[in-house]
């Protein structure tokens, strides 16, 4: 074989391996490239939002805000959201825009959502975070009226009256009635009306306590009549102090105490 042709094939192999060595060259650069352009731009969500802590009345929620790329620096920002049973329904929590939430009254029986914003010089990204497991009243004896929110309505639960039946018209009736909303919970500082149809009593407005409780009175006037086997009706309205008349989340109950002569 000749000296020629041997130099030859030589030259075709060292071609062969350098061809290759340029092609892997090329595609590491290629990743390279990848990764450089992944990490800059705008934010880029690669990993949701969490929520950590007890899904319970009173306790804290933690946000961890998920994974990001884009160009530094980025800045995030929270906005904790309310949802239905399901998860879904969400409207944002009023003032609720930290890395952290408190559970309170209105979120009982409901899901809740962070949204976390990104910012950078590239834009803005939003992802949210899956819903939590509902959450649970707890060891929270009642909850305040002002947080039930405006879907739900308060419950006129129980009424007990004192004495009963009312034997005269010259002794006060007391009347204690417990308040409680749609979802379960007891409310307190709720405002307690009520009033005898026909008007043969006093009127009376309180407001419940922490037990959900509010005690009223009425004096019976001159056209209260005590007769066996007959009773005097009641209305009662358990509202929220500044809702609307008639609107709001206000609850209704009609109720009779029996009458009897001694």
């Amino acid at each position: 074989m000749s000296n020629h042709g041997t130099t030859q094939r030589a030259y075709v192999a060292i071609l062969g391996v350098a061809a290759a060595v340029a092609a892997v060259g090329a595609a590491f650069s290629a990743t390279l490239a990848g990764d450089s352009y992944a990490q800059t731009g705008a934010p880029n969500n690669t990993a949701l939002p969490t929520i950590s802590g007890t899904t319970t009345n009173g306790a804290r929620l933690q946000a961890n805000r998920g994974t990001w790329t884009g160009t530094a620096p980025i800045t995030y920002t929270y906005q904790w959201r309310r949802c239905n049973a399901q998860g879904d329904g969400c409207s944002p929590i009023a003032d609720a825009t930290a890395d952290n939430y408190t559970l309170q009254g209105a979120d009982v029986g409901r899901t809740i959502r962070v949204r976390v914003t990104a910012r950078n010089t590239q834009g803005t990204r939003m992802a949210t975070s899956n819903a939590t497991t509902v959450v649970q009243q707890g060891s929270v004896q009642s909850v305040p009226a002002s947080s039930v929110p405006n879907d739900e309505r308060l419950v006129v639960s129980d009424i007990r009256f004192s004495p009963r039946p009312v034997t005269s018209r010259n002794e006060v009736i007391t009347a204690r009635v417990l308040v409680k909303d749609t979802r379960g919970l007891l409310i307190r500082d709720a405002r307690v009306f009520m009033r005898a149809t026909p008007r043969v009593t006093s009127g009376d407005t309180q407001a419940t306590g922490a037990d959900g409780w509010a005690t009223l009175q009425f004096t019976p006037n001159s056209q209260f009549r005590v007769r066996t086997g007959f009773n005097v009706q009641f209305f009662v309205k358990a509202f929220r102090e500044g809702d609307p008349v008639l609107a709001g989340i206000a609850g209704y109950r009609l109720v009779q105490v029996r009458t009897a002569r001694a």
